[in-house]
């Protein structure tokens, strides 16, 4: 018998393991062996694990990327991976009755290299572990979605466990050291109490190319002529909460909708996903046909904050409806970020309204009109 290194990786769970175990033994010590590795994060019965081969379909092993885009597929209790075509992949389980140095395992010869997973161990959902997860029931299901997509609700998913782990380890009273009540790991948070610190690894951002639509001057020169009729109402809008804001805010969307005629606001529009854990609300939603604008209104210093909780409920929103393309924006009146969310990237592009006078210049007034309008008509 040889002793060989293993690197392993808990399916769902963020980093790895090594395990070092001589290849003449069977698979059934190596899940013992694993078991008493995690004590911590796996429980109940060993004989429940599995464990499979971190093997592509052209026998290369995984490294730690290739592990983070790997779900279990509920209904078969296996772990399932997607090319960027969207194609699944299965991996081959180990026999817990096999030596590991089986042909159908890791054979005689194995050595491991740089970088490699070697197991996938996949614990029962009743095992104290939870797994980027999907089910082929809902709808609309996780398998029909975009694999890089899917990676990004694993990821997003992961980031809320351990926020939700830190939560339940945190006292609610240092006084008496009581502990807060427990949540589950994998429950839904809102997505207001996501910062883009939370996301900004999870979900890079590209520039956005939105051209701005041809606005008429009467269109501009009257929504200027009432926002300076709102700063003698309510004052200027350097002072005052979100209320306030909002009062400046909505003018905007109100002309972008009577220029298209067939358009609509929709106010405090509550989203929750399905397979991406966050739920929350946006402020108003442009809507005309199918398309939609959904609008975080953010707080006036704090703009990288309205953007984490737009994505975070763009992601929500493609996953309920089933969307390849959602569209967002956020804006505390005086700045305004355009947002694209695709199966495939995530895009942005950001604007300043140019105040003169303690209100919006004409031109300034007449971009930021055009891009509303042009994210809504066109969006690409």
């Amino acid at each position: 018998m040889v002793e060989i290194s293993l690197e392993c990786a808990i399916v769902g769970q963020a980093g790895t393991f090594n395990v070092k175990i001589d290849n003449g033994k069977k698979v059934s010590v190596l899940m013992n062996a694993i078991k008493e590795k995690k004590p911590d994060t796996i429980k109940g019965d060993v004989k429940d694990l599995q464990l499979f081969l971190a093997k592509t379909a052209n026998d290369a092993w995984l490294d730690g990327t290739g592990v983070e885009a790997v779900m279990i597929d509920e209904a078969a209790a296996v772990p399932v991976l997607f090319d960027d075509h969207g194609n699944r992949q299965g991996f081959v389980k180990m026999n817990p009755l096999l030596w590991i140095k089986n042909d159908q395992h890791f054979r005689a010869n194995f050595q491991p290299g740089e970088g490699q997973i070697h197991v996938l161990v996949v614990v029962p959902g009743d095992a104290g572990v939870g797994v980027a997860s999907f089910e082929p029931s809902a709808l609309p299901t996780a398998v029909h979605r975009h694999p890089k997509r899917l990676k990004r609700w694993a990821a997003i998913n992961e980031m809320i466990r351990q926020k939700n782990q830190e939560g339940n380890e945190k006292t609610s009273n240092s006084d008496t050291n009581k502990k807060r009540t427990k949540r589950d790991i994998d429950s839904s948070i809102p997505y207001s109490s996501l910062s883009w610190t939370d996301l900004e690894l999870i979900l890079p951002m590209e520039e956005f190319n939105l051209e701005a639509s041809p606005v008429p001057d009467k269109v501009v020169v009257e929504l200027r002529d009432r926002l300076v009729e709102i700063r003698k109402l309510y004052g200027d809008i350097y002072s005052g909460k979100a209320a306030k804001r909002q009062v400046y805010i909505v003018p905007i969307f109100e002309a972008v909708c009577l220029m298209l005629g067939d358009a609509t606001i929709l106010v405090e529009e509550d989203v929750k996903g399905k397979n991406v854990h966050v739920h929350g609300r946006f402020e108003f939603v442009l809507k005309r046909g199918r398309k939609r604008v959904s609008i975080v209104v953010a707080k006036r210093d704090n703009i990288p904050q309205g953007i984490a909780q737009n994505v975070a409920g763009l992601e929500a929103l493609s996953d309920v409806e089933g969307l390849e393309r959602t569209l967002g924006i956020v804006t505390n009146f005086l700045e305004w970020v355009f947002i694209s969310d695709d199966d495939e990237k995530i895009r942005w592009i950001d604007d300043t309204l140019k105040i003169r006078g303690s209100v919006p210049s004409i031109e300034s007034l007449r971009e930021i009109v055009g891009m509303v309008h042009g994210l809504l008509v066109n969006g690409t």
